[in-house]
């Protein structure tokens, strides 16, 4: 189900919603995105989690990311 071409859009939709209205702070990208999920801000174990997935994300996709896409959007 995770690899269906309607969550894959979906996710898509979600990521693109936070990247406008938090903006280029990756801390308030975060933040927003748990909130819009969640209905809260995130714990500190969680906000650490996520920076250090985004990193590692980051980090994966640096070699691999479309070229009008830069490697932080792709993994967040």
């Amino acid at each position: 189900m995770l690899n269906d071409r309607f969550v894959i859009e979906q996710s898509e939709h979600f990521a693109r919603r936070v990247m406008v209205s938090a903006g280029p702070d990756q801390g308030s990208r975060m933040e927003l995105a748990f909130r819009i999920a969640l209905s809260r801000k995130p714990t500190k174990n969680e906000s650490q989690w996520a920076a250090d997935l985004i990193g590692q994300q980051t980090a994966r996709y640096s070699k691999q990311t479309e070229p009008q896409l830069s490697a932080e959007q792709v993994a967040e």
